[in-house]
């Protein structure tokens, strides 16, 4: 999808979405193996030090269930 007429916004854009995407996918693979009680503590610390910054938010939402 276009944003802008500046190829190289749609390009940063583009790349940010794909990010968020996968940010979104690997947080609710979390969430699924914490529910089966397979998250083992060296995932979830491994995972808290990739979500950061603006993903905190998606970590968070699949601990909270």
């Amino acid at each position: 999808m276009s944003y802008y007429r500046d190829p190289t916004a749609n390009a940063a854009i583009g790349t940010v979405d794909r990010e968020i995407k996968l940010m979104r996918k690997r947080a609710a693979e979390i969430k699924r193996r914490r529910q089966r009680g397979q998250l083992t503590a060296e995932e979830l610390a491994k995972a808290r030090r990739q979500f950061v910054g603006i993903y905190r938010r998606f970590l968070r939402a699949a601990l909270e269930d």
